[in-house]
């Protein structure tokens, strides 16, 4: 029995199979100046967003939350405040949405593309210096890593496109703070 599932013919469709699980990426990080500074001496943080254009401005008010509530989750800072909320602190992580695609959610159940992306421009701040401290671009896509069905129907047609793209830019943003805190 366990020789006969090991035909040539099935193991080239196993190993195929097993190589492509897990590879959908949701985002990423472009460092343009990398930290040199030690975020470990900041206690708060202020999270602060604007759109590139007009059109943008609702996108990064979102944002701005989303990248907030992620960070505080997280526990990086003793406070970590929204801008837009009247927030101050000595450390501020200024977010400009320079591109911003919505979904399709009837392009992405036929499985031909449809999934939301954001782009992210951001600079990490020394208000008391006045010096910036790294500057790098997020990205985020509404993309899952994994599909699930129920009785046959993509119970990924329900997710709201738009907040997964923008917590998986925050998430980027999150993860790549604390690697240098």
């Amino acid at each position: 029995m366990f020789n006969a599932f090991f035909t040539p013919l099935r193991v080239p469709a196993l190993v195929l199979s097993l190589a492509t699980v897990g590879c959908v990426k949701t985002g990423n990080v472009v460092v343009s100046q990398p930290l040199h500074a030690n975020l470990a001496q900041y206690e708060a943080l202020v999270v602060a967003g604007t759109g590139k254009t007009g059109d943008l401005s609702q996108v990064a008010t979102n944002m701005e939350r989303f990248v907030a509530n992620r960070a505080s989750s997280e526990s990086m800072f003793k406070a970590v405040r929204q801008k837009s909320q009247d927030g101050t602190a000595p450390l501020e992580l200024r977010m400009t949405v320079v591109e911003y695609q919505g979904g399709n959610k009837g392009a992405r159940f036929f499985n031909a593309g449809g999934e939301a992306q954001i782009t992210v421009e951001c600079q990490l701040v020394d208000l008391a210096q006045d010096k910036i401290l790294t500057a790098f671009t997020a990205t985020g896509n509404s993309a899952r890593k994994s599909k699930v069905y129920v009785a046959g129907v993509d119970t990924s047609v329900g997710d709201n496109l738009e907040g997964r793209a923008m917590a998986a830019a925050a998430d980027e943003i999150v993860v790549y703070l604390q690697q240098k805190k």
